[in-house]
């Protein structure tokens, strides 16, 4: 084999190795959710996560033009210190490998990646719809302010700060469901931006993603 082609596979092997750990690591992330075990939660988020992720983008990297054989036989220890320590299945990797292969862009990663891509332009969407109603929001209240500034009788006094106290309620009201607008936003940036969210369905046909979510799985 040569020097080229086995640093082309040793990359493959720990690209599908990092895909495969995450993938586990978010299934318990999510089962430690639903089990309202928040350090857990936390813990697979800051520490575990970033640590595959990381793998997962230089695995993904392309051969450069030169290299020296020792930098093949680090990367080929990385991985197999990695298989040792989570008692990985080598060749299971590699049958994964040669299915993400033989489906690529027939694969559910190119479906949820699209999903992923439809979600965002429709929160934006209404992100932008709930921060133009901001903007008349901030101008309505300055107007009631300038009402209560400009009011002479206490009883009139009271009125406009009744309406000013409502209008400060809806405000906060919306500024929540902006908040959490946002949130959600930068979250799905996140799922495209970083690639495995997605590229984790790339051992799936279209048909079966679609039939499992059909099933609700």
């Amino acid at each position: 084999m040569e020097i080229r082609e086995r640093y082309e596979d040793i990359l493959l092997l720990g690209k599908e190795m990092s895909l495969y750990l995450l993938e586990l690591f978010h299934k318990e992330q999510r089962k430690a959710l639903e089990m309202n075990d928040l350090d857990k939660v936390k813990s697979i988020n800051m520490d575990v996560i970033p640590k595959f992720e990381k793998l997962f983008f230089e695995f993904s990297l392309e051969v450069p033009e030169e290299f020296q054989e020792s930098e093949v036989e680090k990367v080929e220890e990385l991985v197999y210190k990695l298989i040792e320590e989570y008692k990985i299945d080598e060749e299971l990797m590699w049958a994964r490998v040669r299915t993400r292969l033989e489906l690529a862009e027939n694969s559910g990663s190119s479906v949820v990646k699209k999903l992923f891509e439809i979600q965002l332009k429709d929160l934006e969407k209404s992100l932008n719809i709930l921060l133009d109603k901001e903007k008349q929001f901030m101008i309505k209240q300055r107007e009631l302010e300038k009402e209560l500034a400009d009011t002479i009788q206490a009883d009139d006094e009271v009125i406009v700060f009744e309406k000013l106290r409502d209008h400060g309620k809806k405000l906060d009201e919306l500024d929540i469901k902006i908040q959490k607008l946002e949130e959600k936003i930068a979250e799905i940036k996140y799922n495209i931006e970083s690639r495995w969210p997605y590229e984790i369905y790339g051992i799936i046909s279209k048909e079966k993603l679609y039939e499992e979510v059909k099933n609700g799985k």
